[in-house]
């Protein structure tokens, strides 16, 4: 049946009155079933006379006269007369547009046809003819059109042919149904069963069976959904997205988006000759034809569902004891304040999965600050391990004094994906942060951050917190839709991803690659900047978008004169239909600064200033929070941090411009500074297992093998062995080795310290510059401590020489 809301010009009494109407049809429909059930001919003065002093019938003398009328015209076939009834019920209170002048021939049509029908095979003949006292089976109309017309022109066999299709065709046009859609229907139900018990069988094999199980459950959830819509006339009705729960989601498709200048002051131009520059002038000719970054749709991809991920069984109810101990420790902060002479009132208390927030309002002419300082001294009268005090609480008048709970409630990263909060929710690129102090979920949209950092000493939940950001990736997005490029210099925290559909590159894990995978996503970028100028849209969602707006346009009636002479980008035949978003995630940053800093800073900077519009973002996470790796490149062009426990004060500023993250417990509690707020908002991190992840990955891997950029892959295999023969110099490397040389020459020895302090080089580049000459044969290997030994005459030595 189509869900269709009723259009101007039907009835209006029905769209008005429609819900009464549909209760008094439901009244007459159980009235005549009750009437019907039991009926009695002897409470019929037409059958008996004098009839039944007090009717037998369940509704009296009216139910009596009714079912006789009914039962006496269309025999047993007035069991129809409730359930289209009831069919009508259901039509008008799901306001379903129909003719309703069709549908009654239908009813009439199948209730004449089932009472020839009847008549005509003298079905309950015997029996029940016999008990009502009726002409035939199919009650006088029945008799009428069988014996009168249709058996006397056709015979028994064409009759019977005649009435099957009449009634068929009546039942579908009565209840307003499709023929193709109710096969459908039918058959989604048997094939449904039968995959069920093969479900079931799989499942007690094991877990290379439960996997394939998932799998299956997940193939068989979305043909029931098409199942669903083609029931529904092929429509996306209401939420019909999540007709079967949270694991039928559809693959979030782009929204439109505000473009937002960039409001972080704008780098000085670097200067020329640089590494990247001089890359970027040598491919600038072939720009246009760089192949941007992207997978064909893969056939029958299933999301994975939430049934992999570990489900949150412990109780979130708080206790009477915990309610009254909450209680006592606001009388403490209060009588503590009073000692130091600080006069406060109680405020709210707010209990959250980690830690609980006990509010005070300060009297008038306290300071905040005075309380700031107390925290010490709160912790010692709490017996608390920390405590942080956000003064004020953003919004409001109080000051917050948080401290971490004695039994924390555990927050799984199902609970969020469960929530109406992240099923509802309208953003491009959503990632699950954790759940605030109120419990609620948070979420933030990658896309407008547009780039995250992510930092925290070990042991505070930094890697959980990663894993958590690519779970929410992999359960929103197809491989078609995203790309991920993923950095683990320590090799040991993302290499688990490395059978995953939407990588573009295996996990690097060799730092020196990193570079080169960098300038590959600055060119990809580039590329993708003229594709959108190229189709007229300023970013990728209206580029993804831009063929359902021009067919809005299309069907409007004043496009033609409203883009007269306006180009439309019509000629696109050599534009991708859709560009998916790529995401740059490195869980050690810290590593890659140390190897090859300007290099890595040089493409960062570039693509934390231009990638937003073209769909790439970056992720950064580190353990070791210094300003040598949150550089002035990090601070001025990410503003979205995540901050997890830290060591200092000194820490926490680097991360979040303010103090408070080195207050945090660790496991995941963490401080969230979007770039859409001042204020950082503290919450709880989910936590996802090992195990979990390897069945993710395992159910996506199983359906499509990963896609590489072949391209990109095969310069950095020969970037590798560049590297290994000192091949592929740029301008600005021999421009350092010539003036390492002349420094050399001048103090007349070789260090990797004196190369770094004269030519004002980071560690990394002065060791490749000392490896690199000694691989030349003009210096020696390194001896411990001691400079290196020159073994060549620097006097009289062709420099040239070296770079033929």
């Amino acid at each position: 049946m189509g869900r269709r809301k009723i259009e101007r010009g039907g009835s209006w009494w029905l769209a008005v009155y429609g819900e009464v109407v549909a209760f008094v049809v439901l009244g007459v429909s159980i009235l005549t079933v009750l009437s019907l059930i039991s009926y009695t001919p002897s409470d019929v003065g037409f059958n008996k006379f004098p009839p039944n002093t007090r009717p037998v019938n369940f509704v009296g003398s009216f139910g009596a006269l009714w079912s006789w009328g009914c039962l006496s015209l269309l025999g047993l076939a007035a069991y129809w007369i409730p359930v289209l009834m009831m069919g009508a019920v259901v039509a008008l209170l799901r306001k379903t547009q129909t003719e309703w002048g069709v549908r009654v021939l239908g009813g009439v049509g199948l209730l004449l046809g089932q009472a020839g029908w009847l008549d005509l095979t003298g079905w309950f003949e015997t029996g029940l003819v016999q008990r009502y006292n009726l002409v035939s089976a199919g009650g006088f109309l029945g008799s009428f059109l069988n014996e009168g017309f249709f058996e006397n022109y056709f015979g028994q066999v064409g009759a019977g042919i005649v009435f099957g299709v009449w009634s068929v065709g009546c039942f579908f046009v009565a209840f307003n149904l499709h023929p193709i859609r109710s096969s459908l229907a039918v058959w989604y139900f048997v094939e449904d069963l039968w995959e069920r018990w093969w479900e079931e069988r799989l499942m007690r094999q094991g877990a290379e069976g439960k996997i394939q199980a998932e799998i299956l459950r997940a193939q068989r959830e979305q043909r029931n959904r098409r199942g669903r819509r083609a029931l529904l006339g092929g429509e996306e009705v209401g939420d019909a997205a999540n007709l079967e729960g949270e694991e039928n989601k559809l693959p979030v498709s782009t929204r439109p988006t505000e473009i937002i200048d960039n409001t972080v002051p704008k780098r000085r131009k670097e200067p020329s000759g640089g590494a990247l520059e001089k890359e970027e002038r040598e491919s600038g000719k072939k720009m246009e034809e760089v192949a941007s970054a992207s997978i064909e749709a893969i056939k029958n991809y299933e999301l994975p569902p939430l049934r992999l991920l570990e489900e949150n069984k412990h109780s979130r109810a708080r206790s009477e004891s915990y309610q009254s101990e909450t209680e006592s420790k606001m009388g403490v902060i209060v009588s503590t304040l009073a000692d130091y002479k600080i006069m406060v009132e109680p405020g709210p208390v707010t209990i959250g999965p980690t830690f609980t927030r006990y509010e005070v309002v300060p009297a008038k002419g306290v300071r905040v600050s005075e309380i700031v300082n107390l925290n010490k001294d709160l912790a010692r009268t709490l017996r608390a391990v920390r405590v942080n005090i956000l003064a004020p609480v953003p919004g409001k008048d109080t000051v917050g004094i948080e401290i971490p709970n004695e039994e924390k409630a555990k927050v799984l990263l199902r609970d969020i994906f469960e929530s109406d909060e992240w099923r509802n929710t309208k953003a491009n690129i959503p990632i699950a942060i954790g759940k605030d102090v109120n419990g609620r979920p948070m979420i933030a949209d990658l896309s407008k951050m547009p780039h995250l950092l992510v930092a925290g000493t070990t042991g505070s939940g930094k890697s959980v917190c990663v894993n958590c950001i690519i779970m929410s990736l992999i359960f929103r997005f197809r491989p078609d839709e995203l790309r991920l490029l993923m950095v683990d210099p320590k090799q040991v925290e993302l290499t688990m991803y490395n059978s995953l559909p939407h990588l573009a590159l295996p996990v690097l894990t060799d730092v020196k690659k990193v570079p080169r995978a960098m300038n590959w996503l600055v060119r990809e970028m580039e590329a993708r900047y003229l594709l959108l100028a190229k189709a007229k849209v300023r970013n990728i969602t209206e580029f993804n978008e831009r063929k359902k707006t021009e067919k809005k346009l299309a069907e409007t009636d004043f496009t033609d004169t409203l883009f007269e002479g306006v180009e439309t980008g019509k000629s696109e035949e050599d534009l991708p239909d859709r560009l998916p978003y790529i995401v740059l995630l490195v869980d050690e940053y810290a590593d890659l600064m140390q190897t090859s800093p300007k290099e890595v800073e040089e493409a960062l900077d570039r693509l934390a200033q231009k990638a937003r519009a073209a769909g790439i973002h970056v992720i950064l996470a580190t353990q070791t929070p210094r300003k040598e790796v949150i550089t002035g490149v990090v601070r001025a062009n990410i503003p979205a941090r995540i901050a997890l426990q830290v060591a200092n004060n000194m820490e926490s500023r680097l991360i979040i411009h303010t103090g408070g993250a080195e207050n945090l417990v660790g496991a995941g509690d963490l401080l969230f500074l979007n770039s859409t707020s001042p204020n950082p908002e503290r919450g709880q991190g989910p936590y996802v297992s090992n195990e979990e992840i390897m069945q993710v990955v395992r159910f996506c891997a199983r359906q499509a093998p990963p896609a590489y950029e072949q391209e990109i892959q095969q310069k950095l295999a020969e970037k590798s062995d560049e590297e290994t023969l000192g091949r592929e110099l740029t301008p600005e490397d021999e421009e350092l080795i010539r003036k390492t040389l002349e420094v050399m020459k001048a103090e007349g020895r070789a260090s990797t310290s004196l190369i770094q302090r004269r030519l004002r080089i980071g560690y990394g580049r002065g060791a490749w510059i000392m490896d690199f000459l000694e691989k030349r044969g003009i210096v020696g290997p390194k001896d411990g401590n001691n400079d290196r030994d020159i073994l060549i005459d620097l006097e009289s030595f062709d420099i040239e020489s070296i770079f033929r």
